[in-house]
């Protein structure tokens, strides 16, 4: 230790031009507050910013001018071999003119920063955005990282050896597997995660490029070739065992299964079957696990971003999402699309598109249609390519569906206004079919499977009567009851309207598409009541509760109601479920019903099951 503060003094001694350089430099910031042109910055201001630039630009050029020198230098003029003559270790050798750099790099730094803060004061908070330790913690790091550096490539290069050659390959591959590594963090949106393993990696090639100085010497002692063959021996193979560790858990994390998430997200195709869970798990930081289980034990890992989940279609045939807008060197110039239909992809298709948007695919998933801000297009999936594409209605809120093969159907509504539009993938054109006219700004719409017909209903502080257009005009069809919200009514499979009316006695009405009411079935008193879906066998299965909405909704607060519709009556009553079936679409057609009869509920301890709605029997799920 001894040894190494003597180099170190050493060193220091021998730069005393450096910091007469700095010296004179710190008097530069108050000069140029002198000049008129800094009036309008403010004296302080204009010193504080000057003088912190200044500091940082110098304290960077002598850290790489020093680890250009401190070794190199007298390796190539041979000098090296003084230190050596006396009983100095290699490794006192190497940290006394390693710390004699830093050192000098540091008080080069404060000997031009120090007076400027002095004389301007508390001007440094309203000068830079960031916190004065932000920039000493990176300026300092910087330094050390570049002189490092500058020392390692400046070995490389003095000794003109074929090495060299080595050396860049091993540079450009170090460069691809950060690359490898860091990409698919920034491509799910794990950005805490991407950072910590940034600075792991960061941090691992710092140590490395100390350690392999300290080898160099070692080893090569006071001959370049050599020395630069055992530098650059250690320093890979200290590099790429990093890599490999640091490249152990990041395959680790995303090995994540379905069992160890945290589950943030649990929603169940309307069809049954089918299921998507995600969410995040211990050791793994903020990345944010996706997976669409199957029926018959299939699992795929779906590539949705942090604050995306995937959607189903209305068929259950499809699931689909849009990834997180981002590439590793930026934003993307357009959206990307993740499709993955079941028994037809291999994995998980990803669709670049020109924007982003609201995404609905046909009924066969072999057309997906994309709504903008700017534009309403329709492409093909299975080519991806462009069928059709027009403006967007200008204003307001613009989806809808696919009413046949080449046309996309789209209801624009602005205000109370309702717009019926058709883009036609043959003709190229989009063209208003019909219009409507509510008399509040809230509503919300519904389709009929067939999209034949539209339910127009109202939300929020202005509930009222439901009505019934044509489809395709908008001529009103039918005027239902009043409504206490938009997820107590939905079409049937068969054209029908089921709707959940009453504040305190829930009953259950069953409609013609005329409005004629033919089935009445009392569901109880409950506080909130929604439809929750509707299966092949006939049932319609009804969620309700007997507490008000909470923002935290606590697990048991839901019970299940099966009414069968052939019988008009209720067939069972679960206690302390949640049904987990997607309640939202940006397809605004009803959903083709459960085929299995089976969903997935979430129980009073959280614990997900697999219920049967006819036998009431539960099977774990995950």
């Amino acid at each position: 230790m001894t040894t190494t503060l003597v180099i170190a003094a050493r060193e220091l001694r021998e730069r005393k031009f450096i910091f007469i350089t700095a010296a004179i430099l710190a008097t530069i910031p108050f000069l140029g507050a002198l000049l008129p042109f800094s009036r309008r910055f403010g004296m302080a201001a204009s010193i504080v910013g000057s003088g912190g630039i200044l500091a940082a630009v110098f304290t960077i050029a002598v850290a790489i001018g020093l680890g250009s020198s401190m070794v190199a230098r007298d390796l190539s003029e041979r000098r090296l071999s003084f230190y050596f003559a006396r009983p100095v270790s290699a490794a006192a050798l190497w940290f006394g003119k390693l710390a004699g750099a830093v050192v000098t790099a540091a008080l080069c730094f404060a000997i031009i920063l120090v007076p400027a803060l002095l004389a301007a004061g508390n001007a440094w908070s309203v000068t830079w955005p960031f916190d004065l330790t932000a920039l000493i913690g990176a300026v300092l790091v910087a330094g050390m990282f570049l002189l490092l550096v500058s020392h390692a490539l400046n070995t490389m290069i003095r000794s003109r050896s074929a090495l060299l050659v080595i050396d860049l390959i091993l540079i450009a591959a170090f460069v691809f597997a950060t690359g490898a590594l860091l990409l698919p963090l920034v491509e799910s949106m794990a950005l805490q995660l991407f950072r910590s393993v940034a600075a792991a990696i960061a941090a691992m090639l710092l140590v490395a490029l100390v350690a392999a100085g300290a080898w160099q010497l070692s080893r090569g002692r006071a001959d370049l070739r050599r020395s630069h063959a055992e530098m650059s021996k250690f320093l890979w193979i200290a590099v790429a065992t990093g890599l490999l560790l640091i490249g152990g858990y990041v395959a680790w994390v995303f090995a994540a299964e379905p069992d160890d998430l945290t589950l943030a997200f649990v929603e169940q195709s309307s069809r049954g079957g089918w299921t998507a869970v995600g969410g995040s798990s211990r050791g793994r930081a903020d990345y944010f696990a996706v997976f669409l289980l199957g029926p018959d034990g299939e699992r795929v890992e779906f590539p949705a971003g942090r604050w995306s989940q995937p959607e189903f279609t209305r068929a259950g045939n499809a699931a689909f999402g849009e990834l997180a807008p981002v590439r590793f060197w930026g934003q993307a110039p357009g959206g990307i699309v993740t499709i993955y239909r079941f028994g037809v992809d291999q994995q998980p298709l990803a669709i670049d598109t020109a924007r982003y948007g609201r995404v609905v695919l046909s009924d066969d998933a072999g057309r997906m249609a994309l709504f903008s801000n700017q534009t309403v297009s329709i492409h093909d999936i299975d080519g991806q390519r462009l069928l059709a594409s027009a403006p967007a209605p200008k204003g307001g809120r613009v989806t809808g569906f696919f009413a046949g093969p080449d046309v996309l159907r789209l209801i624009a509504i602005k205000d109370e206004h309702v717009r019926i539009l058709e883009l036609n993938t043959v003709t190229k054109k989009l063209a208003q079919t019909g219009d409507w006219t509510a008399s509040t700004k809230k509503i919300n719409v519904q389709a009929s499977g067939d999209g034949s017909m539209l339910l127009v209903r109202r939300f929020g502080d202005e509930m009222g009567q439901a009505i019934v257009l044509d489809g395709r005009t908008g001529a009103v069809r039918a005027t239902l009851p009043e409504l206490q919200s938009p997820l107590a009514s939905r079409f049937l499979r068969d054209g029908r309207i089921a709707m959940l009316t009453g504040d305190q006695d829930r009953v259950l009405k069953i409609f013609e598409p005329d409005g004629v009411l033919v089935q009445e079935i009392a569901v109880g008193a409950v506080k909130r009541a929604r439809i929750a879906a509707e299966t092949a066998a006939g049932q319609l299965i009804v969620a309700t509760a007997g507490t008000p909405y909470t923002d935290r909704e606590e697990p048991g607060a839901w019970d299940a109601v099966v009414v069968d519709l052939a019988r008009g009556e209720i067939s069972r009553r679960e206690r302390s479920i949640q049904i987990m079936t997607s309640w939202w679409s940006g397809d605004l057609r009803v959903p083709l019903p459960n085929t299995t009869g089976e969903f997935i509920v979430k129980d009073a301890a959280g614990n997900l099951r697999r219920w049967n709605a006819t036998t009431g029997g539960k099977q774990k799920f995950i």
